[in-house]
């Protein structure tokens, strides 16, 4: 029987999936976490197969986060859910060491599904991910402006756009508040932006904002 651990903060959704697997007796989730402590907390203290991470529970892309499961875990396998509006960014975490990737709002097939490939050893992409991703490159779409921005950046930029104040992301990431300003600096320009207006105008336009 394959372990899996749900890292979502949203009770309802845990509670869907806990629901949905418990269907399946060949899955069974040993543990849920609603945040980055306790994901890597749990992941230190026991093996486990499968987590089922909403790429969102820290920073707009969670790249940083599947890196880090990696490092600590890197037997664990990850299946990373994404809401409907982040498959722009979706390429970043596919590339940070992503086993598959879905939408949170996949029928339950899909999900069994993925959750079978990637136990088997192998990658799975949703099929509505993978279909915009086939879009993009036979279209050969420019990258938008925020693509260019470093996981850093992005990670900024994500939390100017949400409202947070300099102090609160100095504190929250660890570094001070003249740093996060010459990371907004650096962004704005790579980015083509002349203020924070223009920032959030971004975002809202990129449906980057839940």
């Amino acid at each position: 029987m394959c372990s899996i651990l749900v890292a979502d903060s949203d009770l309802l959704f845990r509670a869907g999936i806990n629901a949905l697997l418990a269907e399946y007796q060949q899955h069974s989730p040993i543990d849920e976490v609603t945040n980055t402590y306790d994901l890597v907390r749990t992941l230190s203290k026991r093996p486990i197969d499968l987590v089922l991470l909403d790429l969102a529970l820290e920073g707009p892309t969670g790249e940083a986060l599947v890196r880090q499961v990696k490092l600590i875990a890197p037997r664990t396998a990850i299946l990373g859910l994404i809401d409907s509006n982040d498959v722009n960014c979706c390429g970043r975490a596919i590339k940070a060491g992503l086993d598959a990737i879905i939408q949170k709002n996949c029928n339950k097939e899909e999900l069994i599904l993925a959750i079978d490939r990637v136990i088997s050893g192998k990658r799975y992409i949703g099929e509505t991910i993978a279909e915009s991703l086939a879009i993009r490159a036979y279209l050969n779409v420019s990258e938008l402006p925020h693509h260019r921005l470093t996981e850093r950046e992005l990670d900024i930029f994500y939390r100017i756009a949400k409202g947070c104040k300099y102090k609160s992301i100095a504190s929250d990431l660890s570094i001070s508040e003249k740093t996060v300003s010459s990371h907004k600096k650096r962004l704005l320009r790579k980015m083509g932006l002349s203020n924070i207006s223009d920032l959030v105008c971004y975002a809202i336009r990129q449906k980057m904002l839940s």
